[in-house]
């Protein structure tokens, strides 16, 4: 079964199609950016059991980073678990996340779309800001995180 992630849909999780993909509707965020700002987004890309997802939003040189949100999609593993995800990165330390990994390996997880009040600064200048999620476990086949934020 595949993973599919639509961007800025509103419709609910949909079923497996014919071809086995299953489609997962995300909606990250829209806030405009503060004046001068660079648009940054990272993406894990869709990675299986055996390893953490991580999207890295970059920073460059004389520049702040700011995260604005994250979401993560997957598929379920052999037992349900609780996945750890960690921001890293950030001023003040990180803070930690979990998702709720169903039991069935071709189970669709619940879309998990966290978008902050205010955006949250790195921790100095030229400094990355990382969102890793933890192996979904034994069994799972699809997992992906995206994350969204600006430079200044």
């Amino acid at each position: 079964m595949a993973l599919q992630v639509n961007q800025n849909s509103n419709a609910p999780p949909s079923a497996a199609s014919p071809d086995g993909t299953v489609s997962f509707p995300l909606t990250v965020g829209s806030a405009p950016l503060p004046n001068g700002a660079t648009a940054l987004a990272g993406s894990s890309g869709v990675v299986a059991a055996a390893g953490s997802a991580v999207a890295t939003l970059t920073s460059a040189a004389g520049r702040l980073a700011y995260i604005t949100g994250f979401a993560v999609v997957g598929l379920g593993a052999t037992t349900a678990i609780v996945a750890a995800i960690t921001i890293s990165g950030l001023a003040g330390g990180s803070i930690n996340f979990g998702y709720p990994v169903p039991a069935g390996v071709g189970v669709a997880g619940p879309p998990l779309s966290v978008q902050f009040s205010s955006p949250l600064p790195a921790s100095a200048v030229a400094t990355n800001i990382v969102v890793t999620v933890a192996s979904f476990g034994s069994g799972n086949t699809a997992a992906s995180v995206m994350a969204e934020g600006y430079m200044i």
